[in-house]
């Protein structure tokens, strides 16, 4: 990434870096996923019943 560029707004960023800041352990890439997809799919689930 270059100076001055900025990082796209996602929900998926949303859910991980709210996963790491409740998070006081140092999780591995699994523990993460494991902690976020629950939350991502009832997302997707939503978004699809509101199309």
């Amino acid at each position: 990434m270059k100076d001055g560029e900025c990082i796209k707004y996602t929900n998926q960023r949303v859910e991980i870096l709210n996963f790491l800041q409740n998070n006081y352990s140092h999780p591995t890439v699994e523990d993460v996923y494991e902690g976020v997809k629950k939350k991502l799919k009832d997302l997707q689930s939503y978004r699809l019943s509101k199309s």
